[in-house]
């Protein structure tokens, strides 16, 4: 199957993509489910409810861990919070991620060295 690009990239924040197309990871029945609409589709630019996402035990598989991080970018939302502060709480936890993802470049938790718009490594290294 082919998907449409546009000849001129969509650019956020520095970063060029080609598909203007972003798609979530919630409600797939199975990974490989999602794995198949995102290829589908084309899309460049996934995005993740991070209330959703089980981190406190580090040996349990995520969709964070299913996701190939070098094919797709990966930009959280707040689905799933239950109340204003605590979208609140998870969106200044996912701003302090990147912040620390940009000073931490060179090391192998994030394998690009150019800004990005969304993250790519280690989630895991999240503190309360």
């Amino acid at each position: 199957m082919q998907t449409l690009t546009h000849a001129d990239p969509l650019v956020v924040a520095g970063v060029a993509m080609r598909s203007r197309l972003f798609l979530g990871t919630g409600k797939y029945t199975t990974d490989e489910a999602m794995l198949a609409a995102l290829e589908a589709s084309g899309c460049e630019l996934v995005t993740v409810a991070l209330r959703r996402l089980d981190l406190d035990d580090p040996k349990k598989k995520t969709i964070l861990d299913v996701i190939d991080w070098h094919r797709y970018r990966i930009l959280p939302n707040t689905a799933g919070c239950r109340t204003a502060e605590e979208a609140i709480r998870i969106a200044r936890l996912a701003r302090s991620r990147r912040r620390a993802s940009s000073s931490a470049k060179a090391s192998k938790s994030c394998p690009t060295s150019t800004p990005t718009l969304c993250w790519r490594g280690s989630w895991r290294r999240w503190g309360p």
